[in-house]
């Protein structure tokens, strides 16, 4: 008789106890064939024997064919004896089951090609008709049963051939193992190894066994990827220290070498080198296991690529810096806000007294130095993601084209400017005012970065955004979004610097030149409008900033009614709260000059007490943070008592948090700090002509 193979596959073969345990459960059946195939040919030999020793033997023999039909039942083996001569068969009751036969069926040579599964019939026969030919025994072959309930049966045939005294081949015997069990165990144990693999590949996660007692290494297929080495190439310690980066390879050294004494590895972080890959992060765990159990001593181990959670980490930690100094920033601005609504306004009521051209060219010069400060405090609460919501869909590209005689000249006459921002393209949420600061930022750095000249390109396109794409780009989800592109022929940022742009206060300007807030401002507002910002940089090809956003359908518009700029009051009665006592004075007097009956409070709890003896309020004028009771709970409070008072909220960062509470009519009605006359008296007039 043949043997089963000892190895189910080389796949399988030592990836698990499972394997092994197979292996054994196998060597025990071999043994179970070889005892089965001695006690058949005492058995045939006994049939042989003449008449009267049949006879004489007849009780040891049905004990004898009892004993083998236990073995076989016991090994899952069915025997058969295929007379050469006669063409007759005769087949043990195990066969048939095996088969999925009834007993009572006549066993022939034809019944037993009929069981067999249709692809592996004539690769049978033919191993069949060469052994009934020549005798010579050839390997056992594992083909396929249909067994009668439909299922598949794996077996192993095995066989040899008996002959007489004179070597003619009389018959052929052996049998058919059914090994189903083992081949699906074996399957299974493949594809165990075949999601290992995956899962190992999808982690960037290789193993390895280290086998101390015999130079002896197994290396998982994921790491020889990381390393870049072939999965049929020697890998052994010297080719895993020679890609350790040389600033870490004594440490990992010294660490592997001591496991025997270390016992165990935690988290040992180091760096791979590689020519076609670079620098890549890993992070190294491992074990010793001493001598036991017939096995010798080994190191276990795992190394996993942590190259994008580097990258992941670090860009969360510089996000945390940059809302860090941004509260801080907010808040430094909200304060120098209403500093400025009174320089600002205390310089407007100067400007309309002075009658000397001397003293109204020095307040015009102040004003202008304080509209400066109110674009240095926009950025600063930009920056700080605390500016006034004013987002609304903008046409990009409109905008783009309406920006590029601003552009223009902020960037002189010896830089070139190209303008691509065809129309149709689609439009992106967002305050319009902030997407203005943003290209005179990045246009102002371009400016500077071509001293002697050169080409400023700003483009627009569409383009849909793929989930590999946007898996390493924090804030990007997939789908259709606008590209704002910004490229200049200029210097382009040095590489150490590379990694700094983007924060608060950083600048690599001369002093005077520059506040730092440029490019942390446009970070802040692209973040702010679910987006995302890149680029690109070089000493021989310049800089190129990529902005992405989210693309939104254009709203049909209508044109806005004109209003004239100074627009008066008829007496209306407007309640003014405000904490800051000197924005509440100048705030009273504008009003009172714009032709309006004021009356003020320093906070919400003293406005309503003072409400409590105005019944025939128009307005309700309050800034949104304060101590006690803040402007939106002063406003609903006022309104639950008089539904039909008008109110309008100030503040030096309205954010959304702080507006969101207000009730939907009143979340539109905001007058941002700093304001002019002007812009103060406009809104006013718009909040008490809206209908309620």
């Amino acid at each position: 008789m043949g043997r089963l193979p000892e190895n189910p596959s080389d796949e399988a073969s030592g990836q698990s106890a499972e394997a092994a345990n197979l292996k054994e459960q196998i060597r025990a059946l071999n043994k179970q064939v070889d005892l089965l195939q001695e006690e058949l040919s005492r058995l045939h030999m006994h049939r042989l024997g003449s008449g009267d020793a049949q006879g004489s033997l007849g009780t040891a023999l049905a004990e004898r064919e009892a004993i083998v039909a236990e073995v076989e039942r016991l090994a899952h083996v069915g025997t058969w004896v295929w007379d050469v001569q006669t063409n007759e068969v005769s087949w043990s009751h195990e066969l048939y089951r095996i088969l999925g036969y009834e007993p009572n069926l006549p066993p022939s040579v034809e019944l037993f090609f009929a069981a067999l599964h249709p692809d592996d019939r004539d690769e049978v026969r033919a191993r069949s008709q060469r052994s009934a030919t020549t005798g010579a025994t050839e390997p056992g072959s594992l083909c396929r049963v249909v067994h009668r309930n439909g299922s598949i049966r794996h077996v192993q045939l095995i066989g040899s051939s008996l002959r007489n005294d004179s070597g003619e081949i009389l018959r052929l015997v052996g049998g058919a193992l059914d090994v189903t069990a083992f081949v699906m165990r074996e399957a299974e144990l493949r594809r165990t190894a075949d999601l290992l693999n995956q899962a190992q590949g999808l982690a960037r996660l290789g193993s390895f066994i280290w086998h101390l007692d015999e130079a002896r290494y197994e290396w998982s297929d994921t790491l020889h990827e990381l390393f870049g080495i072939p999965r049929t190439a020697a890998f052994g310690p010297e080719a895993f220290l020679e890609r350790i980066h040389p600033e870490d390879r004594e440490r990992v050294r010294a660490l592997v070498h001591g496991l025997p004494m270390l016992k165990q590895l935690g988290i040992v972080p180091f760096r791979l080198t590689r020519a076609d890959a670079g620098v890549h992060h890993v992070s190294l765990t491992a074990r010793f296991e001493p001598r036991g159990n017939g096995s010798s001593a080994r190191v276990i181990g795992t190394l996993q690529d942590v190259t994008q959670w580097r990258e992941l980490e670090e860009q969360l930690r510089h996000s945390q810096k940059m809302e860090a100094v941004g509260s801080l920033a907010g808040g430094v601005a909200h304060d120098f806000n209403n500093y400025l609504v009174v320089i600002r306004g205390n310089l407007e009521l100067l400007a309309a007294s002075a009658e000397r051209a001397d003293d109204r060219e020095l307040i015009n010069e102040a004003a202008n130095a304080s509209d400066r400060c109110a674009t240095l405090t926009r950025q600063l609460l930009a920056f700080g993601r605390k500016n006034a919501s004013q987002a609304r869909v903008v046409d990009l590209a409109e905008l783009v084209r309406e920006s590029a005689k601003l552009l223009r000249r902020l960037l002189g006459e010896h830089i070139e400017l190209e303008v691509e921002a065809a129309a149709g393209t689609g439009g992106v949420l967002a305050d319009p005012a902030n997407l203005e600061l943003v290209l005179m930022n990045l246009a102002i750095n371009a400016r500077d970065a071509m001293p002697r000249g050169g080409r400023l390109s700003v483009t627009v396109a569409e383009r849909e955004l793929t989930p590999v794409f946007v898996r390493t780009r924090p804030g990007l989800s997939p789908g259709r979004h606008l590209v704002l592109q910004v490229r200049d022929t200029g210097l382009g940022v040095p590489e150490p610097l590379k990694t700094r742009i983007f924060e608060p206060f950083f600048t690599t300007k001369g002093p005077g030149r520059g506040t730092g807030l440029g490019l942390a401002t446009v970070y802040a507002i692209v973040s702010q409008c679910r987006g995302h910002i890149e680029f690109e940089s070089d000493a021989s090809h310049g800089t190129t900033f990529a902005l992405f956003f989210p693309r939104e359908e254009l709203p049909s518009t209508s044109p806005e009614p004109q209003r004239s700029n100074m627009p008066a009051g008829s007496g209306e009665s407007i309640l003014l709260v405000e904490d800051e006592h000197a924005v509440r004075r100048l705030t009273r007097r504008l009003l009172e000059r714009g032709g309006y009956r004021v009356f003020d409070a320093e906070d919400g709890v003293a406005a309503l007490a003072a409400a409590a003896s105005l019944p025939n309020l128009d307005l309700l004028l309050t800034d949104i943070t304060m101590p006690r009771l803040d402007g939106v709970a002063l406003a609903e409070a006022l309104r639950a008592k008089n539904p039909r008072l008008k109110v309008l909220l100030m503040s030096g960062y309205p954010t959304t948090e702080s507006v969101g509470r207000a009730p939907s009519e009143l979340r539109h009605s905001l007058l941002p700090k700093p304001f002019t006359q002007e812009q103060l008296l406009t809104r006013v007039r718009t909040a008490l002509d809206e209908a309620i």
